[in-house]
């Protein structure tokens, strides 16, 4: 066997290993519905260690060029860093505090993907297709217990979670009602219905572009049954913005778009009054999650002053007592939490540069059905970053997505858009 095909099985296995594991071990909550939390942990210590090794092994030997290395390496160094060094401090304040290293997965994924993507043991033609082949079957296993609960057919056994308390089928959970039924929202495998809508929208637009018309019939039910106002919102948002691609990539009459906005604008203020009650009754969720953006924006200079690497935090955030401390709805505002000024100056950096280069896509010549993919889905998960755990924050979105920003930057100069040296 020549040593071509074995390195490249040799990658693949990397590939597998990497994806498989992030789905079952990060990603969702499968490992507390199949009882492998030691498995899980095991995974995820044996993945920071690994990654962030190789990450380091790398990153001082591997040329980059230096628009990777401006707007993207450097803005992820800062966060890492910032990250780093506060949960040092705190973990020898308090040892128990260590698990909270565990925070550090995403960045360390992160600063790893332009290595991975020289090394070719991921490409963005791949990701996304496992990523939506993963997603598809969170999704369907989820309805398959979803239904069979809701028609009688199977019981559901409690699970004591973190977050709360849920019913947990064989590849999903509900949330746990005061009266001991689950709650008709969907969360297929995830802690959250809007966590759920939130990674199914990548999802959605990719079954859409490559016409695959049964995973859109599956994922636009699975969004539906989260009855998540952020999943509807950004559904909104990304028919506006896909048809606004379109014209520009198939340069039709500009009428369409612009009939479609008319059209979509006119739906919105319709239903005006519905969408509205919607979101007043979302009650203490709504409030607490304005509260927290609110009162933080408006104490940001005592934290930063008070807290310039970041807070003292306990097991659980949420059970943090720190007066500076609203909450971990805002994610920018969240970061700085973790890692104090420097980590929210290459969180802010990198949320700009991710939204720019997203932009871009309006106004390049050649638009490709993966730039429309990417740019649709970054732009639609950005407004996520107010209310949960976003794109930044999510393991495999990083995995996924980063790979394109890395690309671009790569690729850029004066000339042309299509050569490609990391």
């Amino acid at each position: 066997m020549s040593k071509a095909i074995v390195n490249s099985r040799n990658k693949f296995i990397a590939f597998l290993v990497i994806f498989v594991g992030m789905v079952l071990f990060q990603l969702t909550e499968l490992r507390y519905i199949w009882g492998v939390q030691d498995i899980a942990r095991f995974y995820n210590v044996i993945f920071l260690l690994s990654l962030g090794v190789y990450m380091m092994l790398n990153i001082g030997v591997r040329k980059l060029s230096n628009n990777v290395w401006i707007y993207y390496m450097l803005p992820g160094l800062l966060v890492f860093i910032g990250y780093f060094v506060n949960i040092t401090i705190n973990t020898f304040r308090d040892q128990s505090l260590a698990i909270h290293y565990g925070g550090l997965i995403p960045w360390v994924v992160y600063l790893a993907v332009p290595f991975l993507l020289k090394d070719n043991i991921i490409n963005t033609k791949s990701l996304l297709r496992y990523y939506y082949f993963s997603t598809l079957l969170i999704t369907t296993l989820g309805l398959f217990d979803y239904f069979l609960y809701f028609n009688g057919l199977i019981n559901l056994q409690v699970l004591t979670h973190s977050n709360g308390v849920f019913l947990s089928g064989w590849f999903s959970i509900l949330h746990l009602l005061n009266d001991g039924v689950g709650h008709y929202r969907f969360y297929a495998s995830m802690g959250e219905a809007g966590s759920l809508g939130m990674i199914l929208i990548p999802s959605l637009i990719y079954s859409v572009i490559y016409k695959r018309y049964l995973g859109v019939s599956v994922l636009t039910l699975g969004i539906y049954l989260t009855n998540s106002l952020g999943a509807f919102i950004s559904g909104g948002l990304v028919i506006f913005l896909w048809l606004i691609l379109l014209y520009r990539k198939n340069k039709f009459s500009i009428f369409i778009p612009l009939f479609s906005s008319v059209l979509i604008l006119s739906t919105v203020l319709i239903n005006w009054d519905e969408i509205y009650s919607s979101y007043e009754k979302k009650m203490d969720s709504r409030i607490i999650r304005e509260e927290n953006v609110v009162n933080a924006i408006s104490n940001l200079p005592s934290l930063l002053v008070s807290n310039p690497l970041g807070l003292n935090f306990s097991i659980n955030y949420s059970e943090n007592t720190d007066k500076n401390y609203y909450g971990s709805n805002f994610m920018f505002l969240n970061a700085i939490y973790n890692g104090g000024l420097v980590a929210g100056i290459g969180y802010m950096i990198i949320m700009i540069t991710f939204f720019l280069i997203s932009l871009s896509t309006f106004f390049r010549k050649y638009i490709s059905s993966e730039d429309i993919i990417y740019t649709l889905s970054i732009l639609s998960l950005i407004p996520f970053s107010v209310q949960r755990t976003s794109l930044l924050e999510t393991s495999m979105l990083m995995l996924v997505i980063a790979p394109f920003i890395i690309k671009y930057l790569g690729s850029y100069n004066k000339k042309s858009d299509k050569s490609l040296d990391l």
